[in-house]
């Protein structure tokens, strides 16, 4: 699927951002498993659910961001 791209390569370019996201984010001291980038079809309803709970779920795991000061929000 990843050379498959709609956009040609489209998906490899993001692919990249991701990965220097995610060194940003470990460089930082926030968990770089935040981030995370899931090759599918646009008509794969079920595996984005799949990724959606994923994500979910590791989100809820790995709680709030532990650079934010207590007390405080982004919402």
């Amino acid at each position: 699927e990843e050379r498959e791209c709609h956009f040609l390569e489209g998906n490899l370019r993001a692919k990249k951002q991701v990965q220097y996201a995610k060194k940003l984010l470990d460089e930082v001291g926030i968990d770089s498993s935040r981030v995370e980038m899931f090759n599918m079809g646009a008509s794969d309803a079920q595996k984005f659910t799949g990724a959606a709970d994923e994500m979910t779920k590791r989100a809820r795991e790995l709680g709030p961001n532990p650079l934010m000061p207590k007390g405080k929000s982004i919402l």
